[in-house]
């Protein structure tokens, strides 16, 4: 979507600092939003499979939301790190990202 690329990667940040709390609010709204919007689009997409168990439901919706959300963030914040529910890779990738010790976005 436009949205992400509104937002300026510097607006709302110190120099050199982390970004301010009203900007990172900015942020996540602006993904949720961006992800409520393929939502919409997208209501009553097949099922792509099942996850831990048969009410936990994967669809396309999921990880198409779950980018568009990555997007959003990264766009705004590249120096943030993001963790998704539906692209968590393996346990060495998130131990990983648990270790950096920078912001992490967990979806």
């Amino acid at each position: 979507t436009v949205i992400w690329r509104r937002l300026s990667c510097h607006r709302g940040r110190a120099a050199g600092g982390p970004p301010s709390p009203e900007a990172t609010l900015r942020v996540a709204e602006a993904a949720a939003r961006a992800a409520g919007e393929v939502m919409l689009r997208k209501v009553g997409a097949e099922v792509v499979r099942t996850k831990a168990f048969a009410a936990d439901l994967l669809t396309a919706v999921d990880t198409e939301c779950e980018e568009v959300i990555r997007m959003t963030v990264l766009g705004a914040f590249p120096r943030d790190e993001f963790l998704g529910e539906e692209s968590v890779g393996t346990p060495e990738k998130l131990a990983a990202l648990l270790a950096n010790g920078g912001r992490l976005w967990v979806v």
